[in-house]
This record gives structure tokens, C-alpha cells and sequence, in this order.
């Protein structure tokens, strides 16, 4: 099957994920303005959050690509660009007004009046973390992304039709300060987005630990839907032994540093034993979520690392593929182990939420199905407006027709 093909196949996921977006936020928001407004606003936050870092892994690995240049940063190229440039941030960021904006005061505790009013630490935040402050951080935040993967974007497409070598001098310049941006950029939203739903527990690894978790949703996304369609062109040119080799040791790369990080950060403040970060962890170990934490942790963490040691699991696309697809899935439920015991779960009072209650709450899984329907509605307007593969560097054609 030709190139079009493969075009016209990703462009037509914008229609039914625009229509999936449409019906389930449509639901979640009608059970937001017809009962209690806690529940589904912590679904929206749950569901735009795990997009959000979706997105913006999208245009990390893009900045990555162009600081490395390496060749197998091509084969998904076009589609960061695509799930992560001006048009997806976009998009992100008026949905996320209308999640956070509204819902301050019901999510976080320093936007709460009567939090404020009983507790020193949390006032003490408040010149920081207040809701003017908030909403133009978050402007800004958004205002420099989509600025930064324009530009990104623009010169790439712009070579394609050119083939002027210095534009791809400048995006190699630009790479590692966007690198730089967005790392520090990320440092202040995971602060402000997740990090904040915690009254008193900080940690200088979360950040971090949070965006390289985004870049591993967006490649493993990326890798999905070009192994899905191996059979159009040009990928059943380039994915290769090569190329799937180079995609699984980036997948290994990243499982590995995300496991390392996370480690760190538990290790760290386990043997700090500080009154202030103990309930953090203390409520991720109680009334089931504890059981959340050893899935995560071995689907996430060892049964990959265990498959990507064998060559042979890097070798050929079926078997990656089921890799990837696993990685994939897992994420849903690290976020959510990420975010949602911070808002309903609790070591001491067991008013809240267990873990098989949380599950049962519909809107979660009704809104992270929403915002992928938008996801893929924006996807799929902007992949069709450009080559699959950039014309302007053919190394992974080249080397396939060498060989």
C-alpha cells in the first residue's frame, strides 16, 4: 500500500476522535453539572493530565530528535510533530482551562479558603501558589510550548520543500536550548498541576520523574501506530531489525531511567522519614492502592526491562510491538496511581476512597477516553500536511536501499 494510503489512513482519525471526544466529555461533563462536582472534576484532571503529558512528551522528543539527529528519530518524527505541535498544545491548553480554571478550590488545598484558614504550611504557599498567579503561569507555560514547536515545526516543513542544509544547522542549535525550556518549564507545571494536590509533601524528582513518563507515553504511542501500519509505505522500507533495535534500546533507555528515578525519589524520603512527606507514600500503601503500586512497578518497570534485554524481542516488529503496546497500557495506570491518591486516598481515614472504589468511579475512564479522542482528532488534521518521512534527510531510505 502507497504512502497516501498511509496518509489518508492517519488523517481519518480525526473524524471518529473528534466524535469520541464530543460524546464522552460531553458525559462527564453533564454528571460534573448534575451532581456533586468532586468526582468527575478529579476524572477531568486525571484524564487531561494523562494527554497533557502526551503532548508534551511529543514535543520533548522532537527537541531531542534535533539535538541527536540521530536516524531513528525520523521514523517518528512527523507524528511528534504532529501529537505535540502548536495546534495539540493548543487544543491542550483551552481544554485544561476549562478543567482547572473552575475547579481550583475543589482540587487543590491552597485554593481552598478553609484549608488555608487551618493550616499555617499550606498559608504559608499562598504567594506562590494562588489563583492569579496560577492562571498566568499557566498562559505562559503553554504561550512558550507553542512558540518553541512552530518554530520546530515550520523549519522542518520548510526544508522538505527547500532542502536547505542550514535550516537543519538552526533546529540543531535550537534542539537542546528547547530541551532546556521545556525541562524547565515542566519543573513549574508538574509543580503547580500535581505536585500542588498535596498539602504538604514536595519532592525535587517528581518534575522530572513526570516528564520522562510523558516522553515514554509518546514514543510508545508513536511506535504503536507506525508498527500498526507496517505494511504501507515507507515503513515497510525502514522498519528494519535496524530501526526497531534503535526503537527498543530508546524504549529500554527510558523504562531504565524512569525506574531509577522513581527509586530515588521513594529511597530519598523513606529514609528521610520527614512527617511532612510520609503520607504520601503512606497513602499509596493502604486500602488496596498498595496492590496499584506492585502493578505498576512490575508491569512498568521488570517485565519490560526483562523482555528488552533479548535482542530478539528488539529484532522483530510483532514482538516489539506487544512490548510497547504493554508499556502503553501501564502508563494509564501509573498516572493514575500518580495523581489520584493524593485527591481520594488517605491512611487514616477510612471515609476515603479504596482503591476498587476509586476503579468504579466512571467518569475516570469515560474523560482519559475523551481527551484521547481529542488527541487523535489533532493528530490526525495535522499528519496529513506533511511527507511521513521528512524528505529532507533520507538516511533511513538510503541505508535500506544499501543494503
Amino acid at each position: 500500500m502507497n504512502e497516501q494510503a498511509l496518509t489518508k489512513k492517519f488523517a481519518s482519525m480525526k473524524w471518529p476522535g473528534a466524535l469520541i471526544a464530543l460524546v464522552c466529555l460531553g458525559a462527564v461533563w453533564g454528571a460534573y453539572m448534575t451532581g456533586d462536582k468532586t468526582l468527575p472534576a478529579q476524572s477531568l484532571l486525571y484524564g487531561w493530565f494523562f494527554w497533557t503529558m502526551i503532548v508534551l512528551g511529543c514535543m520533548g522528543l522532537t527537541c531531542l530528535h534535533h539535538t541527536l539527529r540521530g536516524s531513528w528519530g525520523l521514523s517518528v518524527l512527523r507524528k511528534l510533530e504532529s501529537g505535540g505541535g502548536p495546534e495539540a498544545l493548543t487544543l491542550t491548553g483551552i481544554l485544561g482551562a476549562f478543567v482547572l480554571f473552575p475547579n481550583l478550590g475543589l482540587l487543590y488545598p491552597w485554593a481552598n479558603p478553609d484549608v488555608v484558614a487551618h493550616d499555617d504550611f499550606v498559608a504559608g504557599k499562598t504567594w506562590y501558589l494562588n489563583e492569579q498567579q496560577f492562571v498566568i503561569r499557566y498562559c505562559v507555560y503553554f504561550a512558550i510550548f507553542i512558540i518553541l514547536s512552530t518554530m520546530l515545526r515550520q523549519s522542518s516543513r520548510r526544508q522538505d520543500e527547500t532542502l536547505d542544509p542550514s535550516l537543519g544547522v538552526k533546529r540543531h542549535t535550537l534542539g537542546p536550548i528547547g530541551l532546556i525550556i521545556f525541562f524547565v518549564i515542566n519543573t513549574f507545571a508538574i509543580t503547580d498541576w500535581i505536585m500542588s494536590l498535596e498539602k504538604h509533601w514536595m519532592s525535587s524528582i517528581l518534575p522530572l520523574l513526570t516528564s520522562i513518563g510523558g516522553g515514554l507515553s509518546a514514543l510508545s504511542l508513536c511506535i504503536i501506530l507506525m508498527l500498526t501500519h507496517r505494511e504501507y509505505e515507507p515503513y515497510d522500507t525502514i522498519v528494519t531489525p535496524k530501526l526497531t533495535k534503535d526503537l527498543g534500546n530508546m524504549l529500554f533507555a527510558m523504562t531504565m531511567l524512569w525506574q531509577y528515578m522513581t527509586l530515588s525519589q521513594y529511597l530519598i524520603q523513606f529514609s528521610g522519614n520527614l512527617p511532612e512527606e510520609a503520607p504520601y507514600w503512606l497513602k499509596k500503601n493502604s486500602f488496596g492502592w498498595n496492590y496499584l503500586s506492585i502493578g505498576v512497578i512490575t508491569c512498568q518497570f521488570f517485565l519490560p526491562f526483562t523482555a528488552l534485554l533479548f535482542p530478539r524481542m528488539k529484532k522483530y516488529a510483532k514482538y516489539l510491538l506487544g512490548v510497547v503496546v504493554l508499556i502503553f497500557i501501564v502508563r494509564f495506570f501509573e498516572v493514575y496511581w500518580t495523581v489520584m491518591p493524593s485527591m481520594r486516598g488517605s491512611y487514616t481515614d477510612s471515609a476515603k476512597m479504596t482503591l476498587m472504589q476509586s476503579f468504579g468511579v466512571w467518569t475516570d475512564w469515560v474523560a482519559v477516553l475523551g481527551f484521547g479522542g481529542a488527541w487523535f482528532a489533532a493528530f490526525g488534521s495535522q499528519i496529513s500536511r506533511a511527507a511521513v518521512l521528512p524528505k529532507h534527510d533520507t538516511r533511513l531510505l538510503e541505508v535500506e536501499h544499501a543494503h
